[in-house]
């Protein structure tokens, strides 16, 4: 790994000393900076932001002043005659102090087009990147902000960011020192920014107690698969990794099916350690119960938990609470949850689940009640266009759900206006990719099982098959995407060269394999 890095340094300097590289954008020191405008707004009269705040300052006066009421208005600074590229800069940058009180919840949103139409559906809460983890009383503290984890790709572009709150009225909060920046200091495990990162994937092995790593290849020749294998990390004894999940820290967390425990390891750890060792472990959770799938969306974790019959919930974690090593949960439980297994999240921060016990996909509008608004079902097994032993789950770029249809075997895929359909309980998947059913192993019984799915930075469909022990990948240009689309039907799409037996050699879990960093590929169109 050290003459990984040395190479990568060396060939990062050449690039720098052939290209223009991207400098901090100040926007707020002091006053507005770089043709910077204040847009901030409230449905009420006065807008709650002052930009001339005396005390208190992070470097010097003056700084400003954010009193949070409940329309949920925002500081909001806007460019209308530039737009910044959000692959030229690591994130957003700039300090906070609570005042008093401390504790204010505050969420960000990036806009395009004079502030018309955003770039991000979802408002991003943003504890989770404040040193500390929440904004401290009387003291300033650091917020930084990766592009990476925000929901578009790295040509979006924007020229409006909002400061909102995120919890109504609120006692005031003071702001100072926003910028654009290209660095990473402050970060943990942030190497380069997005587009200069090396891109790695990490698959569970379940009987053997390890997790395998893949480096992206640079230019492939023909014929050669895109990621190469680069390490085993092996776990100890009587580990069973059913899943992993990136942190917004950058720290990979491990669903522990055998000790029903969430495992807390570093990137570093994964990467350099003979033997890796869990920094953090959280558990047991699973109360007797086994631990599916795991998703973070913002401040918070969640985990698919099933006793396989009356017991099905999903738990919701606070990152703070993980971070700290406390076991504290919230359970979200509803009738029609059977055998949650996959958890994905959606542009919007609404928690999707496919249920493995009753052929549904459900949608929790609100996810601190477990309230459910969408169903789909179409639960004919055997048909073309139903769900049938349903588990990996994952949104592409566009927005479409994508679910492993193990049952016929299919993939299927609903587009983003099919979710927003007040019919989507009868709704039939827009798009059926047929995989190739492999080999039978008699011990499970069936073919072409997709425990899991995942997109890779360039749009890329990879599929965990745990049946014949390897990792699929579709490329993007081969099946119809997005808005696209075309109607229902069938298309066969033949898989890139796989990740296969020579390398992924034991059963690879219920499929929670993850890409780090973590794709952000969502297009605006």
């Amino acid at each position: 790994m050290h003459r990984l890095c040395v190479r990568l340094a060396i060939a990062l300097l050449a690039v720098a000393a052939t290209h223009a590289v991207a400098q901090d954008v100040p926007i707020y020191t002091d006053g507005l900076l770089n043709g910077f405008l204040n847009y901030s707004y409230s449905a009420l009269p006065d807008d709650g932001s002052d930009f001339n705040n005396a005390a208190p300052f992070h470097n010097s006066a003056p700084s400003i002043a954010f009193t949070g009421d409940a329309t949920f208005n925002a500081v909001s600074f806007a460019h209308p005659s530039a737009t910044y590229a959000s692959g030229s800069y690591f994130g957003l940058r700039f300090f906070v102090h609570g005042g008093g009180t401390g504790g204010q919840q505050i969420s960000l949103m990036l806009q395009t087009n004079g502030g018309t139409t955003p770039v991000l559906p979802a408002v991003v809460p943003l504890d989770a990147y404040i040193a500390g983890g929440a904004i401290p009383a009387n003291s300033w503290a650091q917020v930084d902000v990766p592009f990476s984890v925000l929901a578009f790709n790295n040509d979006g572009s924007f020229d409006r960011i909002d400061i909102q709150t995120a919890d109504g009225t609120q006692p005031v909060l003071y702001i100072d020192d926003v910028s654009l920046t290209t660095t990473t200091s402050g970060i943990q495990n942030s190497i380069f920014a997005d587009s200069f990162e090396p891109e790695l994937l990490f698959v569970p092995q379940y009987e053997a107690h390890s997790i395998k790593v893949y480096r992206r290849v640079t230019n492939p020749a023909a014929g050669v698969a895109d990621f190469a294998f680069l390490r085993d990390a092996p776990l100890a004894v009587g580990i069973k990794p059913n899943a992993l999940a990136f942190s917004p820290d950058g720290n990979l967390w491990v669903v522990d099916d055998g000790a029903e425990s969430l495992l807390r390891y570093t990137l570093q750890a994964m990467l350099n350690d003979a033997n890796p060792t869990p920094d953090k472990v959280i558990g047991p959770v699973g109360n007797g119960n086994s631990i599916i799938g795991m998703a973070f969306f913002g401040a918070y974790a969640y985990v698919a938990q099933t006793d396989f019959g009356a017991t099905n919930r999903v738990l919701k974690f606070a990152v703070a609470d993980l971070a700290a090593g406390n076991n504290v949960s919230t359970a979200l439980t509803n009738a029609n949850l059977a055998t949650p297994a996959g958890l994905a999240f959606d542009a919007q921060g609404r928690l999707w689940i496919t249920n493995n016990g009753n052929n549904t996909v459900v949608r929790m509008s609100n996810t601190s009640t477990g309230a459910v608004d969408k169903i789909g079902s179409n639960t004919s097994v055997g048909a073309r266009n139903s769900l049938n032993n349903i588990e990996g789950v994952a949104f592409d770029q566009y927005g479409s759900l994508w679910v492993g249809n193990n049952g016929e075997p299919t993939i299927s895929a609903y587009a983003d206006w099919q979710l927003n359909d007040a019919a989507f309980g009868a709704t039939v998947p827009v798009y059926q990719l047929d995989i190739a059913p492999g080999v039978t192993v008699p011990a499970m019984g069936h073919t072409g099982f997709v425990g899991g799915l995942a997109f890779d930075r360039n749009g890329n469909q990879w599929s965990n098959y745990e049946d014949t022990y390897s990792v699929l990948e579709y490329a993007l240009t081969s099946f119809p995407r997005g808005g696209g689309m075309p109607g229902v039907g069938s298309y066969t799409s033949t898989p890139e060269p796989i990740l296969g037996n020579n390398d992924v050699t034991t059963d690879p879990g219920f499929g929670g394999i993850a890409f780090w960093p973590v794709p952000n590929t969502l297009h605006v169109r």
